[in-house]
């Protein structure tokens, strides 16, 4: 475990367009399987054979052949910490519940998060302004599990997810910005007011 967090940060030391101000790009999936209760209902047994059914498509599908899977309750509070500030895994992951699992690639840049708020969520994390890259990583991803998994899909709806606002493609495609005139101008409020209409 000490080996894989020393390169957590491999995305961060990168370059990317528009580094001085865009620090990173992410895309990321929400994704669940079609044959189990989404999380909020679903209980231990469920939540086992979630888990069994990812790794088991994980490990027979050639595209995760250098991806590492980590059990998040098996580590420390600290090494979850490193992995949330790398962004590798969210807040959610990061509490450590039994059944929660991280998969890694050897580049540091996507992961895999097992039973979040959706049974899957798919992320591609870049340095600097690289969102058509993100998601194309991302898109990588959510196609290699999608020869193995079953999703649970609507015609009419999309994607299903446990949150309504991922209901649909299950997208989200995100960018970190550094402001920091606007932040010593402490301008940032009236810029996320103005900025909120638009979504």
């Amino acid at each position: 475990m000490e080996q894989i967090l020393r390169h957590t940060d491999k995305w961060i030391q990168g370059t990317g367009p528009a580094e001085e101000v865009v620090v990173s790009s992410r895309a990321r999936y929400a994704r669940n399987l079609a044959d189990y209760f989404f999380l909020s209902r679903g209980n231990a047994e469920h939540l086992e054979k979630v888990t069994q059914e990812i790794s088991e498509a994980i490990v027979n599908h050639p595209y995760f052949k250098e991806f590492i899977r980590i059990n998040v309750s098996d580590i420390s509070k600290v090494e979850r910490a490193c992995l949330l500030e790398s962004r590798l895994i969210s807040a959610e992951v990061e509490k450590g519940h039994k059944f929660q699992m991280v998969y890694l690639n050897s580049q540091m840049n996507c992961s895999i998060m097992v039973n979040e708020e959706d049974h899957l969520r798919l992320q591609a994390v870049l340095p600097g302004l690289q969102i058509n890259e993100t998601l194309r990583l991302a898109d990588q991803l959510d196609d290699a599990l999608g020869d193995n998994i079953h999703y649970a899909f609507s015609g009419r709806f999309g994607f299903l997810t446990a949150c309504p606002s991922n209901t649909g493609t299950g997208l989200r495609v995100s960018v970190m910005l550094h402001l920091p005139g606007l932040a010593l101008k402490q301008k940032i409020e009236d810029l996320l007011k103005m900025i909120q209409p638009f979504g």
